[in-house]
């Protein structure tokens, strides 16, 4: 192989000349035009509105019924917790009955005729042996007799 031999044919150079069209960009258009940002009304998104509403039958049929709860155990209380936890009863059927027109208080109905009904079998359970203790005490204060 020869090395000064040109194997490979040359192209004789011409001068470099400008390209006959010069490079243009593309013009690019928006397809549509951007409307402003309008801010919605102020509303959490997922959350159901709560109820206008409210049902105070439901209400004071779950305050009497805790009441005739909690109050059951208190000595002279027991008869106070037996009247209310009664009242809560009541105030929890009607609340029932107001919450199906209203589609409000359901659930606080629900709850205070059944804390209205615990509290009355406490209650009841409380005054009975209230009034038994009572009447043992009596009779060991009105016994003629002496045990010696």
């Amino acid at each position: 192989m020869d090395y000064n031999n040109n194997d490979y044919q040359q192209q004789p150079q011409q001068p470099y000349q400008q390209p006959q069209q010069p490079y243009q960009q593309p013009q690019y258009q928006q397809p549509y035009q951007q409307q402003p940002y309008q801010q919605p009304p102020y509303q959490q998104p997922g959350y159901p509105q709560a109820p206008k509403q409210s049902n105070p039958m439901a209400i004071g049929a779950l305050v009497c019924g805790i009441i005739g709860v909690i109050f059951c155990w208190f000595g002279w209380f027991s008869f106070v917790a037996l009247v209310l936890s009664v009242i809560g009863i009541i105030l929890g059927a009607k609340g029932m009955q107001v919450a199906k027109t209203t589609n409000s208080g359901k659930g606080l109905a629900i709850a205070g005729l059944v804390c209205g009904i615990v509290g009355t079998a406490l209650s009841l359970i409380a005054v009975i042996c209230y009034i038994y203790v009572l009447s043992a005490a009596n009779d060991i204060v009105n016994y003629s007799g002496y045990w010696y």
